[in-house]
């Protein structure tokens, strides 16, 4: 877990199928107890509270048509 609440985004990789935006599709934070909130942006942007799985709840969910990546904006993961 981590020591302080660590903020991130969350880029595509790539589009397989035309639906993703340019640019970061969310933005987070990871609480110290696991917790994680994240804003889904978009033309209908979206608040959601992970409570019980972590990093394991977004990236599960992640992928507009294709593979995507968590930059941490506040250190490494681990």
């Amino acid at each position: 877990m981590a020591v302080n609440p660590r903020r991130f985004r969350v880029w595509p990789r790539e589009n397989l199928i035309g639906t993703a935006r340019p640019g970061a599709y969310a933005e987070g934070v990871l609480f110290t107890d696991g917790t994680i909130a994240v804003r889904w942006l978009g033309n209908v942007p979206t608040s959601v509270v992970y409570p019980d799985r972590g990093v394991d709840a977004i990236e599960s969910g992640l992928g507009f048509g294709g593979p995507s990546d968590i930059e941490w904006l506040d250190g490494n993961h681990g």
